[in-house]
């Protein structure tokens, strides 16, 4: 029976967990809602079990694998912050972690242990509302949090300090 749908997908018929994970392969970075028998609830496809594995063509499992992270791996995309399992290639002829996130259209937050990356979709669109509205990135990074969850629920982490 299914009880999971996506906003973000034309589809948005109700499919069970292992077709929603399959589906969503190719769209790692979407937030499935899960039926409650009551309302909808936002689910992250890494709770279903999906991972991102990085440095080989989708479909295509490593060989050698490593986490990015143990606690997940976070990712700023232009309908919010999402938390998600990542994996690196660590075959023979890998790239490095940075190298194989930009690959993956992803932008570190930094270049050594990365945590963190912005896809390069959110970049694209803050430097669109910066030149164009004179948005400040800490407004920008205020959306993508409301975006996440505006309902007073637990927010991401922030990546902002005071």
């Amino acid at each position: 029976m299914g009880v999971y749908r996506c906003p973000q997908c034309l589809n948005e018929c109700l499919f069970c967990q292992g077709c929603t994970v399959e589906h969503h392969e190719a769209s790692p970075f979407h937030v499935v809602k899960k039926w409650n028998f009551q309302f909808f609830n936002q689910c992250s496809l890494q709770s279903l079990g999906l991972s991102i594995q990085l440095g080989h063509p989708l479909g295509v499992p490593c060989p050698n694998p490593t986490w990015a992270y143990e606690k997940g791996f976070t990712i700023i995309t232009s309908h919010g912050i999402i938390l998600t399992i990542l994996h690196f290639c660590d075959c023979g002829l890998a790239t490095l972690c940075p190298a194989q996130l930009l690959q993956g259209h992803l932008f570190p937050a930094t270049t050594i242990d990365p945590h963190t990356a912005a896809t390069f979709k959110v970049l694209w669109l803050f430097q669109l509302l910066t030149f164009g509205s004179k948005v400040s990135g800490f407004e920008f990074y205020t959306t993508l949090v409301c975006l996440t969850d505006n309902l007073g629920e637990p927010t991401p982490v922030s990546l902002y300090h005071n």
